[in-house]
């Protein structure tokens, strides 16, 4: 039975019911959210013994954090004695109300199912079994996601005891694995099973093992061989038979033994084979669809040169404002300003951007006078939602700020959380004088100059002079001390010490800053500390989920440690956030690169190509993804323009080398491998990969071992690829130090978490 109210939950609706109890829709009264409540049925706690062994399990299983892993918040028990497990609410379906609809494309059940087993692996490695995978266990969300609920039957591995009395089944029949029908003990390997069973029914749209009754089905999974996927779908590649009778061997020594080796699988065949124009997992057609805006440059009028200024200023602040709450989507900055002083009309500056809303508005300054309309316009229908004016002094741009900020939200009727609401009405830098200089900075570390960061320096130290220590100084002063580096200005280990001292002293000041998480992050990266730096950008995206530099960091160093397919949303959504920005558009490239798929990142290369072909470092990549796709002769030829382009820098000395090496050429590749080529390409894990690659190309193997050690110790933790996925790497796979270099690079790889 449920209630009106269980401890500060408010049970709003019933939204399902099975074998495993009652769940409903609830709001948490504390902290404003929406849960979902599982009344476990008595039966599950009848008594002491299985009340406590479930609430073992219960903790057990809410330990696990994993994108692909239902969160449980909490374990209540009311005063009946009825356990209450109360768990993340997300909108979407199940994976069995999709896979009513019809069997599913390739591309989509591969992404699902991998997504599946992420989520179990992580569970796995922490001791936790499953013991019910089946598609009804599984959410696809609204945003794209899936994941795997119901951990509540979850049993710790090496635990003897079970929930059930012996000889009884759990979960349904058909996704059962063969040792725990024999009465076995079940391990980690039986969600593996059922992984295969979900697999094989999302292609097919029926069951690998099917019977008039659940004897019959016990029968057939004891003793039948599965039916060919082939025989329902023979346009698929034949490698899905080969991986589909692994992962259903009735001997679980015969199966996949982790999660880990049956993703590297489905990588293996899936990508390589997949039409390009496959499709991806779609959001349920009756979620409403995401509001989106772009706030356009502020138009300056008059001839006061500081109007420029804090025109950029506020349209900078509004667009970090809004881009802090998770429901709206906000065109950032760099694609915004390049419609700066456009006569494009709203309606399609809208298409290009694919936004729904567009704000635009004037600033006027004279003296300390402020002057500031605003306007917000749905261009599809030409329609004026609201129009503002406000004067004032210069003192007044924070509540003007924060005003627009909020008529935004409520025009667009966008619902903030708590914490969102109180992140608009901070005020970080409160003198206006501090404040300019503030601005002055920014726009100075967009340079990217030497100059510019020198200059933007002195703007954030006077600065501080007027006001003191300030977290928001400190942060763009930690940006400009990790741009000298990673803007390859300089290679002074001192600059990467002053940003960590900033992030550092910001979370001393601050320890839930979102500045200090992101600066901290983009700092660990740097120094190969690639978990670490995971950790903290992904704590930095709590309070600003759209930042672009974040997500594409992160999209790098996931792929680069071969968990590529964890963030392929993530890119996609950093291109609908910042569509105009050519590097950004070649992120799903690498990440598509990174995961083998090298037929799949052409477009995106290309697409990024179009946008900036003078850019050095997308031409090298897209030669490096031509010459994995067989284009060897288009490959060298970019790669022979590049000095052309970069001049004497690491892009064209590393290009030279590769194009010799993909010629065959090996005398004149080892010629051309200066000083200053090996001093930097080991600087980075990307293209200490490529000189590896290239060392391989021309039989120097001992060499491109070495290469291959410096990369993964440098954070290329790639195993997929190492291991059998780059075909330029498959002599090196022959000498004697690349079994234990592989091996220590596997147990990286499964420890890594995203």
């Amino acid at each position: 039975m449920t209630r009106d109210t269980i401890a500060h939950y408010k049970v709003l609706q019933e939204v399902g019911r099975g074998g495993m109890g009652v769940v409903c829709k609830a709001e948490d009264l504390r902290l404003h959210r929406m849960v979902a409540l599982k009344f476990l049925p008595p039966h599950l706690t009848g008594d002491k013994a299985r009340r406590e062994r479930l609430l073992r399990e219960a903790r057990a299983a809410s330990s696990l954090d994993h994108p692909n892993v239902c969160t449980i918040h909490d374990v209540e028990e009311d005063e009946d004695g009825q356990i209450v497990l109360v768990m993340a609410y997300y909108e979407g379906e199940t994976l069995a109300a999709r896979i009513l609809r019809g069997a599913m494309e390739l591309e989509p059940s591969v992404d699902i199912s991998r997504k599946i087993l992420a989520g179990l692996s992580h569970a796995h490695q922490r001791g936790v079994i499953h013991r019910d995978i089946k598609p009804s266990n599984v959410l696809l969300t609204a945003g794209g996601d899936v994941k795997i609920v119901d951990f509540g039957l979850a049993k710790l591995a090496g635990n003897v005891e079970c929930l059930t009395q012996t000889g009884a089944l759990l979960g349904t029949v058909s996704y059962l694995p063969p040792e725990l029908l024999q009465g076995h003990e079940v391990d980690h390997r039986g969600d593996l099973w059922s992984s295969g069973v979900v697999f094989y029914e999302m292609l097919s749209g029926v069951l690998p093992f099917a019977g008039a009754n659940s004897y019959a089905v016990l029968h057939a999974i004891l003793h039948e061989e599965v039916k060919p996927i082939l025989d329902y779908r023979p346009e698929l590649p034949l490698a899905i038979h080969a991986v589909m009778l692994r992962a259903l061997a009735k001997s679980r020594t015969d199966r996949y033994q982790s999660a880990d080796e049956f993703m590297v699988d489905l990588e293996q065949f899936a990508h390589s084979r997949l039409p390009a124009s496959s499709p991806r997992i779609a959001p349920p057609a009756a979620i409403a669809q995401e509001k989106s805006i772009v706030v356009l440059p502020f138009v300056v009028l008059g001839s006061d040169p500081r109007a420029e200024v804090f025109s950029d200023g506020l349209t900078d602040e509004i667009i970090t404002d809004l881009s802090a709450i998770s429901l709206l989507r906000v065109i950032c900055r760099t694609s915004a300003t390049r419609f700066k002083g456009s006569a494009q009309d709203l309606r399609g500056i809208a298409a290009d951007l694919n936004v729904q809303f567009v704000m635009e508005g004037t600033v006027r300054t004279s003296g300390d006078s402020l002057r500031v309309t605003a306007k917000l316009i749905n261009p599809a229908t030409d329609s004026l939602l609201w129009a503002e004016k406000y004067a004032g002094s210069l003192e007044d741009i924070f509540a003007i700020q924060e005003s627009l900020s909020r008529r935004i939200v409520e025009a667009l009727k966008v619902k903030l959380s708590p914490s969102e609401s109180l992140r608009l009405g901070e005020k970080p830098i409160h003198d206006i004088r501090a404040y300019e200089y503030y601005l002055r900075a920014k726009q100075e570390i967009l340079s990217y100059s030497s100059g510019g960061l020198e200059r933007a320096l002195d703007y954030l130290k006077q600065g501080e002079r007027i006001i003191g220590e300030n977290v928001v100084l400190l942060s763009a002063m930690g940006q400009v001390y990790w741009q000298f580096v990673n803007a390859g200005i300089s290679t002074d280990p001192e600059y990467l010490a002053n940003a960590e001292r900033c992030a550092r002293r910001i979370l001393e000041l601050d320890a839930q800053s979102g500045h200090g998480f992101r600066l901290l992050g983009l700092v660990e990266a740097t120094q190969g500390r690639t978990q670490e730096a995971v950790r903290l950008l992904k704590k930095s995206l709590e309070s600003n989920p759209n930042d672009p530099d974040t997500l594409s960091w992160l999209c790098a160093i996931c792929s680069l440690s071969g968990k590529g397919y964890a963030v392929a949303a993530m890119a996609q959504r950093l291109i609908d956030i910042d569509p105009l920005t050519p590097m950004w558009q070649m992120v799903p490239g690498l990440v598509a690169t990174l995961s083998g798929e090298f037929g799949r990142a052409l477009a995106p290369f290309e697409r990024a190509l179009n946008r900036d072909p003078q850019n050095p470092m997308l031409q090298l990549a897209y030669a490096q993804v031509l010459a994995l796709n067989g284009r060897v002769k288009e490959a060298v030829a970019i790669l022979e323009a590049l000095p052309g382009v970069a001049g004497e820098t690491l892009f064209s000395q590393l290009g030279a080398f590769y194009a010799h090496a993909l010629r065959g050429d090996r005398q004149a590749a080892l010629l051309s491998v200066s000083k200053e080529l090996v001093s930097g390409a080991s600087a980075d894990l990307n293209y200490a990969w490529l000189m590896a690659q290239a060392y391989a190309l021309i039989d120097e193997t001992t060499s491109a071992l070495e290469w291959l050690n410096i990369a993964v110790e440098r954070g290329f933790i790639n195993f997929p690829l190492l291991h059998h996925l780059d075909p330029f790497l498959d002599k090196v796979r022959r000498e004697p130090g690349f079994a234990q270099l592989i091996e220590s690079t596997r147990e990286r790889w499964e420890a890594f978490e995203v």
